[in-house]
């Protein structure tokens, strides 16, 4: 039996989160948008591929194996069932947001849900709602990956928030070694909120974990309210392309004006910059940044994005002159950086850089493979043994990086080591069975090599990845 919507106005919707707050009554308002509605419906509602490419926007090169994915759509649909209010996308919605109404009316069975729109958050930011929240005199929280705590302060008043740190999504971060949060950093933070004193106002911007937070805080007798992305406005991040810069431009302007220059002023106000077209007058802001902060490796590869999207020589020299002072870990961010601006061979001579620096970086060396795949890196006969013995004894780890063994893989493949291929091949499914290139590959290789009922086996696999269906209603 499925559950029926009684849906609210996002005013009537600030009343009731208001009133909870004021009388310190336990409550849960989440959103659950199409990220919530690919991990938790899966292969019933969407094909392989956009699943796998939600989790990498979450999670990055963290992936999770098949018991994790499940158990955390079963961990957020406890939440939407647990909780008071749930922002849903609209009907007319495509179809990938639209059909989070269906998922979550299957999860709460026969019950009626009370229902808003899931862009809640932005009437929540438009409207007084935040100062009256932090005017309530009540022990406020901030469960985020962005430093707001002067902001809210400066802006709402706010006294002694606080914060509780959780690890950043993959796709707004410049960080080449993401916290993984699920499962064990999520399972952690959930038994710190579960000690929260009753009846705290825990604002939440943690992803999709976001949810399972806020079903935990609505146990330990207090307030969550999911304000997922106003967090990244309040820092000054735009991660919506209807994010403007209006009520959040003047208060970091004036403080870089006064030469407050904290890390957060200058993440601010370049982005400001940047959002609005002003390259040059972010760079200005950031090369402020790396000045007073040499050792945030942010600001440097935030930095060589601004050069490239300016001037592609001057990049270039930035890079190179400072080559010898950078980790490989950030010698690599750099090569990201450059491939995504289209600079294929920039990038490859910056990963061989980089493993000439750190030969068994499992991270460069998959990406590497790809290059010289794509013969777009220029390596020696003896520097591309090195690099296969390399990938050999990285692939061989007892924890292997799956892209690793995908690209090693292809690269053994078009060197004519098909058995080879075949046997990392089958490793890296077993790791990410959602990885249809990989499957596409293995099928070929495994045909080449005549063993043609594994290699059916797995293109019936593939074609259930390809072609689930959307689930109706039940």
């Amino acid at each position: 039996m499925s559950g029926a919507f009684t849906e609210i106005s996002a005013a009537d919707l600030a009343e009731r989160m208001l009133a909870a707050a004021a009388e310190g009554r336990p409550a849960s308002f989440i959103r659950f948008n199409d990220g919530e509605a690919r991990i938790t419906g899966r292969e019933d509602y969407f094909p392989a591929d956009k699943i796998a490419q939600q989790i990498r926007r979450f999670f990055g090169d963290n992936l999770l194996t098949s018991d994790q994915l499940r158990q955390l759509g079963d961990r957020v649909l406890d939440a939407v069932r647990g909780a008071d209010v749930v922002g849903l996308p609209p009907a007319d919605w495509p179809r990938d947001f639209a059909c989070a109404r269906d998922i979550v009316r299957n999860a709460v069975g026969g019950a009626t849900l009370v229902t808003a729109h899931v862009d809640f958050h932005q009437h929540l930011f438009s409207s007084r709602f935040f100062a009256k929240i932090f005017a309530l005199d009540k022990k406020v929280a901030l469960i985020t990956c962005r430093d707001v705590e002067s902001y809210v302060r400066d802006v709402y008043l706010a006294r002694d928030p606080g914060v509780y740190l959780v690890p950043e999504q993959a796709d707004g971060s410049y960080d080449g070694a993401i916290t993984p949060h699920y499962p064990q950093y999520c399972d952690w933070l959930c038994s710190v909120l579960s000690r929260v004193a009753p009846g705290t106002v825990c604002l939440v911007g943690a992803g999709i974990c976001g949810k399972i937070y806020c079903e935990a805080i609505r146990r330990a007798g207090s307030i969550a309210i999911d304000i997922g992305s106003i967090f990244d406005l309040w820092a000054g991040r735009f991660s919506r392309p209807y994010m403007e810069t209006d009520g959040i431009r003047d208060y970091y302007l004036r403080r870089l004006a006064r030469l407050d220059i904290e890390p957060a002023v200058i993440r601010a106000a370049a982005e400001i910059y940047r959002k609005e077209g002003d390259n040059l007058a972010a760079l200005r802001v950031i090369n402020l940044g790396r000045r007073k902060y040499p050792l945030i490796a942010e600001f440097f590869h935030r930095s060589i994005e601004l050069l490239l999207q300016l001037e592609v020589a001057e990049a270039v020299v930035a890079i190179r002159t400072l080559l010898f002072q950078l980790r490989p870990e950030d010698i690599f961010i750099c090569a990201r950086l450059t491939k995504r601006n289209g600079q294929a061979e920039l990038a490859a001579s910056l990963l061989l850089a980089c493993f000439r620096r750190q030969p068994l970086f499992p991270k460069n060396l998959a990406e590497l493979c790809g290059s010289m795949i794509a013969q777009t890196a220029s390596v020696s006969s003896a520097e591309r043994m090195q690099i296969i013995e390399a990938c050999r004894v990285a692939a061989a780890s007892a924890e292997p990086y799956q892209p690793l063994l995908f690209q090693f893989a292809r690269l053994l493949g078009n060197d004519g080591d098909i058995q080879g291929a075949a046997a990392l091949g089958t490793r890296a499914i077993a790791l990410d069975p959602l990885d249809v290139d990989c499957l596409d590959h293995q099928i070929q290789w495994l045909r080449a090599l005549q063993r043609h009922e594994e290699a059916d086996g797995l293109g019936q696999r593939r074609e259930q990845l390809r072609t689930s269906a959307y689930a109706p209603a039940k």
